[in-house]
């Protein structure tokens, strides 16, 4: 039987890490090329793995959408006041560390279309 130890593991979560890292950073310049390779949104990017890891979200999926909420809202958006209801998400046990950050995108999703004025929205009466 093969036995992996604790500081092998350690190893392979780190590379994981450094794969993921780089996979986020391409994605983010295709989206942003005028940010490709900026050391302040891989910055970002760390410290979204670690929130991430913070809250109990461990899917890439997840990470990577948590991620992208830092990038367009800010890396500290959950500790500031207009958002402290999603910190109070993040921090709820009731909910599943999976469900937490749909439950946050949902209410995101809800602020953005409820607080984009009329004419925006193409109600032009």
């Amino acid at each position: 039987m093969m036995l992996i130890r604790n500081s092998q593991m350690a190893v392979f979560r780190r590379e994981a890490e450094q794969r993921f890292e780089s996979g986020m950073m391409s994605c983010l310049a295709e989206v942003l090329p005028q940010r490709a390779g900026d050391p302040a949104l891989r910055a970002v990017v760390r410290a979204g793995i670690a929130k991430a890891r913070g809250h109990g979200i461990e899917d890439a999926r997840s990470v990577a959408q948590l991620i992208g909420l830092m990038v367009k809202l800010g890396a500290d958006f959950d500790e500031r006041a207009d958002y402290r209801w999603a910190r109070a998400i993040f921090r709820d046990d009731a909910i599943d560390s999976d469900v937490r950050l749909d439950t946050v995108v949902e209410a995101l999703a809800g602020r953005v279309t409820d607080e984009t004025p009329a004419a925006a929205q193409g109600d032009d009466e």
